[in-house]
């Protein structure tokens, strides 16, 4: 809701099989295509200037419709390549990418038009190799990434999805000779310390089958809605 008060709507309907509703009318709103799409890669010596890069492009004048980090090598001597995806009017995108540019150059990385090989959005294959997954925030990532070398193996590489402006997707190649349950469940003491993220989940699907079982306690209303209690967190 505009006022941010009770739960969003589209997301208490949306995959529950009708549980709490019905949707009989749905309004679509089109976007007009942008005048521009402008796509740059950048090379940089290190996660920390690839994060200042991020943070640049994150306040800049448009905001980046897509943004993805590799980084790949030896600890010491990692590179971050970066590919940012600019969308918008001619002026704003042309003077938005300047800005980036001139900004990974004073970093000490380099930056141009297109994309270049290591910065695609995909690690080469999955063949062989063991990857974890998880979201976290922009803000932890340096922190997690020096986490997996220090207890669960040097990893050897990462590949880094924007999914808003306070967080991000995160895909670790990790060593395969270890233990898998053991290194999960280092993944997730590093994505989730507290145990803030599981027990918010927690406290909302059983407000969730609290409703449910107001709305419908003897299953009536729709008989085949998926049982709430299959939903598992992800991290």
């Amino acid at each position: 809701p505009r006022s941010a008060v009770g739960p969003d709507l589209f997301s208490l309907l949306s995959g529950t099989s009708g549980a709490f509703g019905v949707v009989t009318c749905a309004s679509l709103k089109l976007e007009p295509l942008p005048e521009v799409s402008i796509v740059l890669s950048a090379s940089l010596h290190s996660i920390s200037k690839a994060l200042t890069l991020i943070r640049f492009c994150l306040d800049g004048l448009i905001p980046p419709s897509k943004i993805i980090l590799t980084i790949k090598g030896k600890p010491g001597r990692r590179r971050a390549r970066l590919s940012v995806l600019l969308e918008g009017s001619e002026p704003l995108a042309s003077a938005a990418s300047d800005a980036v540019v001139s900004m990974a150059h004073r970093l000490g990385g380099k930056c141009r038009q297109g994309n270049v090989p290591g910065a695609t959005g995909e690690i080469a294959s999955f063949d062989g190799k063991r990857v974890l997954r998880g979201n976290i925030a922009w803000s932890r990532l340096r922190e997690v990434l020096r986490g997996v070398d220090r207890k669960i193996g040097t990893y050897r590489e990462a590949l880094v999805d924007l999914a808003g402006f306070s967080g991000c997707r995160i895909n670790v190649v990790v060593p395969s000779d270890a233990h898998a349950a053991t290194q999960q469940e280092t993944w997730v003491d590093l994505l989730d310390p507290t145990g803030e993220k599981r027990k918010s989940f927690e406290d909302d699907l059983r407000w969730i089958q609290g409703l449910y079982k107001r709305m419908d306690p003897g299953a009536l209303l729709n008989p085949q809605a998926w049982p709430l209690r299959r939903w598992e967190f992800e991290y």
